[in-house]
C-alpha cells in the first residue's frame, strides 16, 4: 500500500467528513487507507460504510502524540501522512510528496498551511526553536522563515504536524512521536531528531492545506497550558535544565507584564522598566560576531530610551535636566567624551564610551517614569525580586562545592554557566583571571558569584539592594514574608561572597543611618552587629564561620597580600594622576601600566575614584563624588518625612564605601543599578511623600 493517512480526532467530528472528502479528491489513483484514532468519549459510527476508513475508538483523550503513534502502528502504507481532522487538502498532488520522500536525504515533508481567509499560517514551519530564540522573539517580533521565503520548496528545521508526511520505516527508526508531549512541540521534537540523522525537512509552498486550527482544545486557557507544558519539556529535553528554567522564568515575567500592562502608552513604558529591573542581575550575553560579547541589557536600554524619547516627542515634551543631579550626570558623560582627546588607544576608548552611552540612558528613563512614590516602590520591589533570585542562584552554586567538590563545581560553572551569561570571549578572560576562590585558614573555598563574573560585583549588587529589601519588609502591608525571605537571602549571599569591601560597606551603612531611624531600629541594628560578631568571632572554629571571620580581620591587616597589592596600585595611580591630571583617556590606563596589554586584561587601580581620576581626569572623579553626595543629601532629607528612603541613604553609602576598593563602572549589573537609585533620588516626589517611620 502506498499511503496511510493517520488522523487523530478529539472534539473535531464536524470537520472529519470534509477532511476525508478532500483526501478522495486529491489521491490521484494511489492505494491508500485512512486511520482515524478517536480520542473522543463518543464512538464514531458514520464512516463504517467507507472501506478505506478504519476507526480506532480509544474513547479517552490519550493526547496527540500517543494517538498518532497508535495509528502508525496499525498503518499498512509505506508512507505515513499525519493529518489533523480540521484540515482539507486543496489542489494537492500527493504523488509529488512521494517522489521527494524517495530521496535518501529527505526526512519529512509538509504542505503549506493556510487559514480560511487564504493567508499562510506562520506555524507551517520554521527555524530551530531554542530557549534564547524564544526569549528574543518576545522582545523583537520576528516573522517565520516560511512567511519570508517565496521558493517552491523550503529547507526548514521543523514543519507542522497538522499535515506531515514521513516514511514509515524512518518514523519507526527514530521512535515515533515522543508521547511525553501531550499536544504541541511533538512535531518540532521529531524534526529535530530527524535533523540529527542528517535528514532534510521540506516545506512545499505550492500545495496547500486549509487548517482551521485550535479545535482540539476546550478553551484558550487550556490550549496555552498544554502549549507551555510541551515547550518546557522540549527545552529541558534538548537544551538542559538551566536553559529550560531560564526560558520558563522569562516567559512567566512576560506573561505577568502583559497581564499588568494597561492600555496607556506611559503605563506600558513603566511596565517595561519593571521588567528591566527584574532581569538586570539575570541578563545573558549575545555573541553577534566572533570576539564580541554583548550583554542583553546593552541592547534593551538604548532601544527603550528611543521608545521613551519618541513618546515624549509625540506628546510635545522632552527628557530634560530638571535638577542639579541630572545636570552633573550629563556633565560627567561630557567629560568622559572629551577624554578621547588624551587617549592612548582611540579604539579602546570608543568601546568604553559606547559601553557608558548604552547604559547611562537608564538614568534618564527612570527620572521620567519613576515620578511617584508608588512607582518608585514598584521599581525597587522589582529590583529586590530579581536580586533575591540571583542570590538564591549564587547560594546554590556556593553550596554545590560541599556536595560535589570544588573541582567539579568549578568545571561545571566554567563550561556551562558562565559562557551563557557572560559570553564566549568575556568568559574566557574571566577564567584567565579568576577571583572565584579564596583561601582562609589554609582551606580553599569557592565564593558565591554566579551568574556574575566575580564575587565582588555580586557583593555590590546584593549589598546595595539589602537596605531596600529591609525597608520594603518594614513598610509594606502585604508580601511581608516575601520581603523577609528576600532580605535574608541577600544577606547570606553577601556573606558567602567573602568580599571584605562588601562587609565593610554594610557595617558603615548601618552606622551612618542610625540618626535617621527610631531607637527601636537602632537596638535592632546593634543586635544584628552583636549577632554577627558572635557568629564569626566568638563561636569556636568551624568550617562555615571561620573563613568569614578571617576575611573581616584581614581587611584591617595592612601587611596582608591583597591589601599590599592594592596600596601599591594606588601609589602607581597617584603618580600617573600627578603627571596627567586631565586623565590618560577612557579605557587607556592598562596601556600606561603595560604597553603590551590587550583590551580585556583587567588592569585597574581597585579604587573607583582613582580609576575615574586616572582615565577621565581629577575633575570627573570629584564630579562623581559630588553626584553621590547630592543623592545622599536628597535621600537623607526625604527619609525625615518617609523612613522608606533611609534605604536610599544606606544604598548610596554601601556603593560609595565598597568603591574604595573596587571599580564597578564597567559592570553591566552595577552601573544600571546605581543609576536607577540615583534617578530615584533626583525626582521631586521625594519631598511629597507621607510620613512613615521604621
Amino acid at each position: 500500500m502506498d499511503l496511510s493517512f493517520v488522523i487523530p480526532n478529539y472534539q473535531s467530528e464536524k470537520f472529519l467528513d470534509s477532511c476525508i472528502s478532500s483526501i478522495g479528491k486529491n489521491i490521484n489513483g494511489l492505494q491508500y487507507e485512512i486511520i482515524i484514532v478517536n480520542n473522543d468519549s463518543k464512538k464514531l459510527q458514520f464512516f463504517q460504510n467507507n472501506h478505506s476508513v478504519h476507526i480506532l475508538n480509544v474513547c479517552s483523550n490519550i493526547g496527540f502524540s500517543r494517538a498518532c503513534n497508535l495509528g502508525a502502528n496499525e498503518a499498512k502504507g509505506r508512507i505515513l501522512f499525519f493529518l489533523n481532522p480540521d484540515t482539507q487538502l486543496l489542489n494537492t498532488k500527493i504523488s509529488d510528496y512521494l517522489f521527494l520522500l524517495a530521496k535518501e536525504d529527505v526526512g519529512a515533508i509538509a504542505p503549506s498551511l493556510i487559514t480560511k481567509n487564504g493567508l499562510t499560517q506562520p506555524w507551517s514551519g520554521g527555524e530551530k526553536i531554542t530557549p534564547l530564540g524564544t526569549i528574543l522573539s518576545k522582545l523583537f517580533k520576528k516573522s517565520s522563515a516560511s512567511a519570508q521565503n517565496n521558493s517552491h520548496i523550503i529547507n526548514l528545521d521543523w514543519v507542522s504536524g497538522a499535515a506531515f508526511l514521513i516514511n514509515k520505516k524512518l518514523f519507526e527508526k527514530v521512535g515515533g512521536f515522543d508521547e511525553k508531549f501531550f499536544m504541541y512541540f511533538e512535531d518540532v521534537d521529531l524534526c529535530l531528531r530527524l535533523r540529527k540523522l542528517k535528514k532534510r525537512i521540506l516545506l512545499l509552498c505550492e500545495p496547500r492545506v486549509l487548517h482551521y486550527g485550535g479545535c482540539s482544545a476546550s478553551d484558550s486557557k487550556t490550549q496555552k497550558k498544554l502549549y507551555y507544558a510541551s515547550q518546557d519539556y522540549y527545552f529541558k529535553k534538548h537544551f538542559g535544565l538551566l536553559q529550560s528554567t531560564l526560558a520558563k522564568t522569562c516567559r512567566s515575567v512576560f506573561i505577568q507584564i502583559k497581564d499588568l500592562i494597561p492600555q496607556s502608552c506611559a503605563a506600558k513604558l513603566f511596565s517595561i522598566l519593571l521588567f528591566i529591573c527584574t532581569i538586570l542581575p539575570l541578563q545573558f550575553a549575545l555573541n553577534p560576531t566572533i570576539g564580541v560579547d554583548l550583554a542583553i541589557i546593552r541592547v534593551l536600554i538604548p532601544a527603550f530610551f528611543l521608545a521613551c524619547c519618541y513618546y515624549k516627542y509625540k506628546n510635545k515634551t522632552f527628557l530634560q535636566a530638571k535638577d542639579n543631579l541630572t545636570f552633573y550626570i550629563t556633565t560627567f558623560l561630557l567629560l568622559a567624551t572629551t577624554s578621547l582627546l588624551f587617549t592612548q588607544n582611540i579604539q579602546w576608548s570608543l568601546r568604553k564610551l559606547a559601553f557608558l552611552f548604552s547604559l547611562f540612558p537608564i538614568y534618564f528613563i527612570a527620572t521620567f517614569l519613576l515620578d511617584s512614590k508608588r512607582k518608585q516602590r514598584k521599581a525597587i520591589a522589582a529590583l529586590v525580586f530579581g536580586g533575591s533570585i540571583v542570590s538564591i542562584f549564587a547560594l546554590v552554586q556556593f553550596s554545590f562545592q560541599f556536595i560535589f567538590g570544588i573541582e567539579k563545581d568549578y568545571s561545571f560553572l566554567a563550561q556551562t554557566i558562565i559562557p551563557f551569561f557572560l559570553g564566549n570571549t568575556f568568559s574566557k578572560e574571566v577564567l584567565a583571571y579568576p577571583s572565584w576562590l579564596v583561601n582562609s585558614g589554609g582551606i580553599t573555598y569557592m565564593r558565591a558569584f554566579a551568574p556574575f563574573p566575580d564575587p565582588h560585583m555580586l557583593s555590590y549588587y546584593v549589598g546595595m539592594l539589602l537596605p531596600w529589601a529591609i525597608a520594603l519588609w518594614a513598610t509594606s502591608k502585604s508580601h511581608k514574608f516575601f520581603f523577609l525571605i528576600a532580605a535574608s537571602s541577600l544577606t547570606v549571599c553577601d556573606i558567602a561572597t567573602f568580599t571584605r569591601g562588601g562587609y565593610l560597606a554594610l557595617i558603615t551603612a548601618a552606622i551612618i543611618i542610625m540618626p535617621l531611624v527610631t531607637r527601636k531600629t537602632v537596638l535592632k541594628i546593634f543586635s544584628g552587629i552583636f549577632l554577627f560578631l558572635f557568629l564569626f568571632f566568638i563561636v569556636p572554629k568551624n568550617p562555615v564561620t571561620n573563613p568569614v571571620a578571617g576575611r573581616i580581620t584581614s581587611a584591617f591587616d595592612i601587611n596582608e597580600g591583597s591589601n599590599q597589592g592594592r596600596i601599591t596600585m594606588w601609589k602607581e595611580a597617584l603618580v600617573v594622576i600627578a603627571k596627567h591630571p586631565e586623565g590618560v583617556g577612557i579605557g587607556s590606563y592598562p596601556l600606561i601600566v603595560d604597553p603590551g596589554a590587550t583590551y580585556r586584561v583587567p588592569i585597574y587601580t581597585h579604587n573607583f575614584y582613582l580609576d575615574l581620576a586616572v582615565e577621565l581626569g581629577i575633575m570627573a572623579s570629584f564630579l562623581f563624588i559630588l553626584i553621590l553626595g547630592i543623592a545622599l543629601r536628597n535621600y537623607w532629607q526625604a527619609s525625615r518625612e518617609n523612613s522608606f528612603y533611609v534605604a536610599g541613604v544606606a544604598s548610596i553609602v554601601i556603593f560609595a564605601t565598597h568603591s574604595l576598593v573596587e571599580n564597578p563602572l564597567y559592570s553591566v549589573h552595577i552601573l544600571p543599578l546605581i543609576l536607577i537609585i540615583l534617578a530615584i533620588s533626583s525626582t521631586r516626589t521625594l519631598a511629597q511623600t507621607k510620613k512613615c517611620n521604621l
